[in-house]
C-alpha cells in the first residue's frame, strides 16, 4: 500500500523561517537572530527565561528544536504554537517544575528533513535503498547544538552545565532528532522527549510502506546497539491517531518492543497514546504539561544516572579500585559503626585480591612493632589493643576501631602458619599536648608535633613501608586527609576572592606525585555547611545523592563520581567554597553508599578504656585542648566521649 499522504500531510509541518519578533505571555524571550555557527547554516535561537531569574540560582535547560513554533502563534506560518511560556510559567508557579531555561533553535524549511534525520541509521539500510539526492546533516546539527549553542547558553546564563540538568525535545522529525541526540550524546543530554515521533522516517510521496518498514528498520537497529543503558536516561514518547498520527501505530509499537527488550521500563521511559490527538502544534500544546513533568518534575530527574554508578556492591568496587592504584584512600566521618563495620568485613576479601594491608590513622608508629605482635599472636590481648589505642589518642574510646585489630587477628589465625600474614598499619605518631602551651607558634607546635608535620610524615611513611616494598593498602582516615586532586578552600584576605586553598594534606602529597596510584574514595556522610549557617552539616549535592540512592531502594553500592552523573551533580557545602561550579566528582573519585544519613549509628564505648590508672596521662595527654578543654574529672571525660560518639544526635539536624 502507498503511503501517498505522508509528503502532504508532512510538509504542513515545515516551518517557515521568520525574522518577525515574538512575544511572550510569561517570562522573558530574547532573540538572537541567525545564530552564527561555523558548523551549519545560520538561524535563529530563542531564549526563555522563566519569571524572577537571577544569576544568583542555577537552572535546567530544555533544548527544543523548531524554535519558532515555541512561543507566539501571531509570527508562525500556520498561526499556531505550542505555548511553552505559557505551560512552563504555569507549572512554575505550581512548583510542579524545576526552574529552567528553554532554547528555542529554529529549523530550517529547506533543509529541515536532513537536519533532523538520524544519520547514522542510513548505515543499516542496504547500499541500494540509500538516497542519492539528498544530503543528510543531522550529526552536524548536533554538532552545532552540543559544541556552539550549548556553550554559549552556559556562558551568558546562569545554567546547571551538567547531564541531569540538560534536556532535548520535539516533536516529528523533533522527536526522532531528539532521541538521535540522546544516543549520539549521552552525555550531554539526561532525557529526551518525543512527541508525535516520525518513526516511519521517509518523506516522499513515492515510497511505498515496504520502504518505509525498512527505513523504521534501520532506525530500530541503531537504536538496538547505541540506546544509552537502559533506564540510565528518561525518554518520554508520545502519539495521538489522528492526521500524520494515525500512521504511526505500528511503527511507534514496534519502537516500543525495542524498547523493552533492551530494558527500559517505567519510570524511566513512557510511550503514551492520547486518542483524538491529531500531528498539530494545538495538540502537543494540550498534552504539553505531560513531557515537561516528565523531564523536569520536582521528583524526576534525580534518577539519572548510569547503570555503571550503581551496580557494584561496595566491597567489589572498593576491590575494583586496586586494578590501577596501590594507594585507596578511604575517606570516614569518624565514628560510624556501619563504616567501622564495613571495613572489618573487608578485611578477608582485601586479603583474597593481593591487598595485604590496612593503614589506620588512628595509631602510632612507634607502637607497630607491638601491634605486629598482636594482630599474629596465639592469643589476642584485648588490653593491649586498648593500650595502643589510647598511646594515640587518650580520648579514642570507640570499640569499633580496636576491633579492627581484632578482625586482623582472627584473619590471621585463620591462615596457615607459612602463610603471608595480613598487616595493620598504624600512621601516625604520638603527639605530646601536654607540651601545649596555648599559643600556636612554630616553636610551640614542634613541641606538640615532635616528628614534624603530620601530613608529611604519614606520606613518608607509606611511601617507606607500602609503594617501595611494591604492596598495595588500604588507608581508613578521616575526610580531610582524603583529597587528592581536590583542595581544601580556607578564608585568606591576603588571597584572590579571599580564598586559599590548601594542597599538603596527606592525599594531596601522595596525589601529587605518584598520580593515579593514589585513589579516594568517600564512605556516604554529611558535609559541612558554610560557616555560620545552619545547620551546620547538610546532605551531598543538597540532598540529592541521596534522592537517588532512595530509589534504588538504599541498596548498599560503590561507584567511581569521576566521569560517572552522580559525579557531575553540584555541591553546595563548605566544599564549594571559592570553587567554580562544583560537583561532587571534584571532591572525590569514587563513593561507598552504606545506609542514608539518618540511618548511620553510633560506635560503641569502651568504658574500660580510661580508669585510675591512666586518668592523668588521659588528662595531660587530652587531645587539642582548644577544640575540647581537657576533663577537669571522669564524669566530663566521659561525657565528652559519648557527645562524640552520638552520630544520631549529630546528624540530626542533616539537610
Amino acid at each position: 500500500m502507498k503511503i501517498r499522504l505522508f509528503f502532504l500531510l508532512l510538509s504542513l509541518l515545515l516551518c517557515q523561517w521568520t525574522i518577525a519578533q515574538q512575544t511572550v505571555s510569561s517570562g522573558k524571550l530574547i532573540e538572537y537572530s541567525r545564530f552564527n555557527s561555523t558548523i551549519v547554516p545560520s538561524r535563529n535561537v530563542f531564549v526563555w527565561l522563566p519569571t524572577g531569574y537571577s544569576t544568583k540560582e542555577r537552572y535546567d535547560v530544555l533544548y527544543m528544536h523548531d524554535g519558532q513554533m515555541l512561543f507566539d502563534a501571531n509570527t508562525t506560518w500556520n498561526k499556531q504554537e505550542w505555548g511553552i511560556d505559557e505551560i512552563v510559567g504555569k507549572l512554575l508557579s505550581e512548583k510542579k517544575m524545576e526552574p529552567c531555561i528553554v532554547v528555542g533553535i529554529a529549523s530550517i524549511p529547506e533543509t529541515r528533513y536532513e537536519d533532523y534525520f538520524p544519520q547514522k541509521a542510513l548505515n543499516y539500510l542496504p547500499d541500494e535503498q540509500l538516497p542519492e539526492d539528498i544530503s543528510f546533516n543531522a550529526d552536524n546539527y548536533l554538532r552545532f547544538l552540543v559544541e556552539e549553542v550549548k556553550p554559549f547558553i552556559d556562558k551568558e546564563y546562569s545554567t546547571n552545565k551538567s547531564v541531569e540538568h540538560t534536556f532535548v525535545m520535539g516533536s516529528s522529525m523533533g522527536g526522532l532528532i531528539s532521541l538521535y541526540a540522546l544516543c549520539e550524546y549521552p552525555e550531554v543530554f539526561g532525557g529526551a522527549a518525543c512527541m508525535s515521533t516520525h518513526v516511519p522516517m521517509i518523506l516522499s510521496k513515492e515510497l511505498s510502506k515496504e520502504k518505509a518498514d525498512q527505513w523504521s528498520r534501520a532506525f530500530r537497529n541503531y537504536l538496538d546497539e547505541n540506546l544509552p543503558t537502559a533506564n540510565s536516561r528518561i525518554i518520554y514518547m508520545d502519539r495521538g491517531d489522528a492526521t500524520l498520527d494515525a500512521y504511526y501505530p505500528p511503527y511507534q509499537d514496534e519502537l516500543d518492543k525495542l524498547m523493552r527488550k533492551k530494558g527500559w521500563k517505567g519510570p524511566m521511559w513512557v510511550s503514551k497514546v492520547f486518542p483524538g490527538a491529531a500531528h498539530t502544534e494545538v495538540d502537543w500544546n494540550k498534552r504539553l504539561d505531560n513531557p515537561l513533568l516528565f523531564l523536569l518534575g520536582t521528583d524526576r530527574k534525580d534518577c539519572i544516572c548510569d547503570k555503571k554508578d550503581t551496580d557494584m556492591s561496595p566491597d567489589n568496587y572498593l576491590i575494583s579500585k586496586f586494578k590501577d592504584a596501590d594507594i585507596v584512600l578511604l575517606a570516614e566521618d569518624h565514628g560510624v559503626k556501619e563504616n567501622l563495620d564495613f571495613v572489618k568485613k573487608m578485611i578477608p576479601k582485601l586479603y583474597a585480591n593481593g591487598i595485604y594491608m590496612l593503614g589506620m590513622e588512628f595509631g602510632a608508629y612507634e607502637d607497630q612493632k607491638q601491634l605486629d605482635s598482636l594482630i599474629n599472636a596465639p592469643r589476642y590481648n584485648e588490653n593491649l589493643a586498648r593500650q595502643l589505642m589510647f598511646n594515640y589518642n587518650t580520648r579514642w574510646a570507640i570499640v569499633e576501631y580496636m576491633n579492627l585489630y581484632k578482625a586482623a587477628w582472627e584473619w590471621n589465625h585463620s591462615l596457615p602458619e607459612q602463610a603471608k600474614k595480613f598487616r595493620v598499619l598504624n600512621i601516625s605518631y604520638r603527639y605530646n599536648w601536654e607540651k601545649f602551651e596555648g599559643a600556636r607558634t612554630p616553636e610551640n607546635m614542634k613541641q606538640v608535633f615532635p616528628l614534624g608535620n603530620t601530613e608529611d610524615f604519614r606520606c613518608t611513611l607509606l611511601e617507606r613501608e607500602v609503594l617501595s616494598v611494591h604492596e598495595k593498602i588500604l588507608v581508613l582516615t578521616g575526610t580531610i586527609h582524603a583529597f587528592t586532586s581536590y583542595r581544601f578552600p580556607y578564608y585568606d584576605y591576603t588571597s584572590p576572592s579571599f580564598v586559599r586553598y590548601e594542597n599538603r594534606f596527606l592525599g594531596n602529597l601522595l596525589y601529587d606525585k605518584y598520580g593515579n596510584k593514589v585513589v579516594s574514595v568517600a564512605l556516604h556522610q554529611p558535609f559541612f555547611n558554610y560557616p555560620n549557617q545552619q545547620p551546620t552539616l547538610i546532605s551531598p549535592a543538597a540532598g540529592k545523592l541521596e534522592l537517588i540512592m532512595e530509589k534504588s531502594q538504599n541498596n548498599p553500592i560503590g561507584f567511581d563520581l569521576k566521569g560517572s552523573h552522580i559525579g557531575e551533580l553540584h555541591d553546595y557545602s563548605y566544599y564549594s567554597m571559592g570553587h567554580k561550579d562544583f560537583i561532587l566528582s571534584d571532591l572525590f573519585d569514587g563513593y561507598i553508599f552504606l545506609k542514608p544519613i539518618r540511618e548511620l549509628s553510633s560506635c560503641t564505648v569502651d568504658y574500660k578504656f580510661m580508669d585510675d590508672t591512666n586518668w592523668n596521662e588521659a588528662v595531660s595527654n587530652s587531645p587539642d585542648p582548644d577544640w575540647q578543654p581537657r576533663p577537669h574529672d571522669k564524669e566530663e571525660y566521659w561525657r565528652v566521649v559519648e557527645n562524640f560518639m552520638n552520630i544520631e544526635k549529630r546528624y540530626a539536624d542533616v539537610q
